[in-house]
């Protein structure tokens, strides 16, 4: 699928309606799966991945155990979903085949399976080692202490955590390296402790306590990481205001920090009684430095703010964006170069130099997503600037926000065809 961006000489105005944000769906997901259903979620994600958990969690619960042979599980392109499906089916009788696309076989897996292996589970490699696709014969797992290493993936813990409240003897978790998006460690603590649970996350370790989950109501907040492509067009425009519909000052959503983020690029926030608004200022600073190791998903929003607005910016912490669902760092500056603005890696940081090759404004840029759904997202607002865009394979963004496309347009600033 193709989408077309035209510039328009509006600046974006009115109010966007969020996606429920998909972390906190797959998280709590999996709670009200462990709980054996007596969580109710409310204000569910639409959006394809929390789709697709929901239905793998539907097949297996109507697998017959043992009996069933063994049951397929394909996760498309989906890490979240692989990641917390391999505990979860670590410890639920059967035998189980945990596979993807091409994209997600590539994405390491092997030290949250030697964790697992570690507990006492029953998996096996079927292709390279440390990688999908995975052979699992589930059985009871009772917990303990283990060691991580979760510098490659926060949810490498958070998937080990949300089922340590059903194991008999708990779960002590020592991190062997620092962790990764630690943020999202902490929204799955906050998440878990609200539906009845013990989680308790330090620096380097996290203790939960062998309590079950409690029946309770569960609303999914809005979405922090689907709102920073909303402070770009902002940022970009340096006009306008938007009212972005359920959004919460006070979220467990570690990407809430964008806000504070944003007010370097040239976007002030504040609150409403309607959720949050935000409005472009015209004013940024000269140079701008980010360390993105635990907000990785803002990259690609910053990274196309920083070389729109033509600031020297310098970003750190970006090991992990290799992994994603595109080689982040390798398509931002792809099709950043493809607009005339240069994106380098050196030394293990993202520098945005500031300067920019002239492009013909009249001229249609075709653009890829690289199958990443923050990837075409971020492309999106580069129009302003860059004249009209073609970005092919832009149906990627239904991973995370469905409706993108059609509240962009209805923003004003940008003709969407």
């Amino acid at each position: 699928m193709k989408t077309t961006l035209v510039p328009l000489s509006h600046p974006p105005a009115g109010s966007v309606n969020l996606p429920a944000g998909k972390s906190e769906h797959n998280r709590l997901r999996m709670i009200q799966a462990y709980a054996g259903e007596r969580i109710e979620l409310l204000h569910p994600s639409d959006s394809a991945d929390s789709l697709l958990l929901d239905h793998l969690l539907d097949e297996i619960s109507t697998s017959d155990g043992a009996s069933s042979g063994t049951v397929v599980l394909n996760c498309n392109n989906a890490g979240t979903v692989l990641r917390f499906l391999l505990t979860f089916i670590s410890q639920k009788q059967g035998k189980w085949m945990l596979t993807g696309s091409a994209r997600m076989l590539a994405r390491p897996i092997g030290a949250l399976v030697d964790a697992l292996i570690d507990l006492g589970a029953n998996i096996s490699y079927l292709g390279n080692i440390g990688y999908p696709p995975l052979l699992v014969q589930g059985d009871r797992l009772e917990g303990g202490a283990v060691r991580l290493d979760s510098s490659q993936s926060s949810q490498f813990a958070s998937s080990l955590m949300l089922a340590a409240p059903m194991f008999k003897k708990g779960l002590e978790i020592s991190f062997t390296t620092p962790p990764s998006s630690a943020s999202y460690i902490q929204l799955t603590a906050s998440l878990m402790n609200s539906c009845g649970a013990s989680a308790t996350f330090t620096d380097n370790r996290i203790f939960i306590a062998p309590k079950p989950y409690v029946g309770c109501q569960a609303k999914v907040g809005s979405d922090w990481s689907a709102a920073a492509f909303w402070y770009e067009l902002l940022a970009i425009s340096r006009v306008g205001e938007l009212l972005l519909h359920g959004l919460d000052m006070n979220s467990p959503q570690g990407d809430r920090i964008i806000a504070d983020v944003f007010t370097h690029l040239g976007v002030e926030t504040f609150n409403h009684q309607q959720g949050v608004l935000i409005r472009a200022t015209g004013r940024h600073s000269d140079s701008f430095e980010v360390d993105v190791h635990h907000y990785p998903d803002l990259f690609p929003a910053l990274a196309a703010t920083c070389a729109a607005l033509q600031i020297p910016s310098t970003f750190s912490g970006i090991s992990n964006l290799r992994i994603k669902e595109s080689d982040r760092i390798l398509a931002m500056r792809s099709e950043l170069a493809k607009l005339g603005y240069t994106l380098q890696e050196i030394n293990k940081k993202v520098y945005i130099s500031g300067t920019h090759i002239p492009q013909d404004v009249n001229e249609f840029h075709r653009l890829c997503s690289w199958d990443d759904h923050r990837i075409a997202m971020a492309l999106a607002p580069l129009t302003l600037v860059s004249g009209p865009i073609e970005i092919d394979g832009s149906e990627a963004v239904v991973k995370s926000y469905p409706g993108f496309w059609s509240q962009l347009k209805a923003s004003g600033a940008i003709a969407v065809s």
